[in-house]
């Protein structure tokens, strides 16, 4: 590592080279799948398409996958976590006590795959893993649909966006196994978004085992089930709370026929990785697995709260545009991801009456 420039007594550390046990793994699995492509679950290569890479303002929405990570932490930030997460190691199922408050200025992007299992509940997870290699070697009645949207998914990022490559051989790999894994959702594409998310930071198998346990530990596959009924039920929650934290706004949407399901279908399906920019995403993510799926409430009104100047100028035409364009395009930086979600574990959000 170099030390790089600095005003303050700490001094901010560029780490050149610093692999985490799950990068490790990462690699060497990744290398692996080079050498295992066969046309069995080879993807048709007319299915996918290369992503235009401009990501300049403009009217066009951000490629889901899009924006820069900050790999740069300092010396004693690093050693705080890594202390942490050795002990974790012994026994996952005890939280740190320090854990909440370092998670809310993000984790480490190194430590984030090792992290993200434990907050899962699924480091060195043997059972699901041999769950999901028996998983890769049934039909799958999902397939096409699975080959048709995997060029959506992340094609602003390196690792997804080559043909035929082993991101979205992953993705594919993964997205067919929950298919088959949790035979009433089935497949949606809302889930190979956060798949992709997870498998940046570790090997498909523990990736599946994170999404698994995201599904159905953390409630996030009620609202895929038919009928929707429980994504219905959010999007009521949604609006009960924006009557008590965003008032002025909850009253413009009203008068210009604006409703949660016009704006926040894929930030509850997706948990916000389909629009919005990985650094913003990866922090969402530390948040939930951290707190759970009330995160996705915080997140939202800190959204609304954040935009309520601009949205409240706005039609119609104009607030779908916003939601859509200018939102995502708000958080391209690192300090206002990190404001954003800074603004959202300070909201006092009541739930008890929001379930009624």
């Amino acid at each position: 590592m170099d030390e790089g420039p600095s005003t303050s007594s700490e001094a901010p550390y560029r780490l050149l080279r610093c692999e985490s046990v799950t990068e490790r793994e990462r690699t060497m699995s990744t290398r692996q799948s080079v050498g295992a492509l066969r046309s069995p679950t080879k993807l048709p290569s007319q299915l996918i398409h290369m992503a235009d890479e401009n990501d300049s303002d403009g009217d066009e929405p951000l490629l889901s996958g899009s924006g820069t990570v900050n790999r740069i932490v300092s010396e004693d930030v690093l050693t705080e976590w890594q202390e942490i997460v050795e002990k974790w190691k012994e026994d996952q199922f005890s939280r740190p006590s320090k854990l909440s408050d370092l998670i809310y200025n993000g984790i480490p992007d190194i430590l984030r795959g090792e992290v993200w299992q434990l907050l899962a509940k699924v480091y060195k997870e043997e059972d699901l893993s041999n769950t999901y290699r028996m998983l890769l070697d049934k039909e799958c009645p999902s397939e096409p649909v699975i080959l048709r949207d995997i060029h959506r998914t992340f094609p602003a990022h390196d690792f997804f966006k080559e043909s035929n490559g082993v991101g979205q051989e992953s993705l594919f790999k993964i997205s067919k196994a929950y298919s088959l894994y949790d035979e009433e959702v089935n497949y949606c594409q809302g889930l190979s978004f956060l798949a992709a998310a997870l498998l940046l930071h570790m090997p498909e198998e523990q990736a599946f085992c994170v999404l698994v346990k995201i599904m159905f530990d953390y409630g996030l596959r009620d609202l895929f089930k038919l009928g929707f009924d429980a994504l219905h039920l959010r999007f009521y929650q949604l609006e009960r709370l924006m009557q008590d934290y965003c008032h002025e706004l909850a009253e413009h949407f009203a008068a210009v026929s604006i409703e949660p399901h016009m704006f926040a279908s894929q930030w509850f399906l997706t948990l916000f990785t389909a629009k919005f920019p990985l650094q913003m995403v990866f922090f969402i993510v530390d948040l939930f697995l951290a707190e759970g799926v009330n995160t996705i409430f915080h997140i939202s009104l800190a959204l609304l709260q954040d935009s309520k100047k601009e949205l409240l100028q706005l039609d119609f035409e104009g607030v779908l545009k916003y939601f859509r364009v200018a939102l995502p395009r708000r958080y391209r930086t690192e300090s206002n991801a990190k404001d954003l979600i800074h603004n959202a574990v300070k909201l006092k959000v009541l739930f008890f009456f929001i379930y009624i």
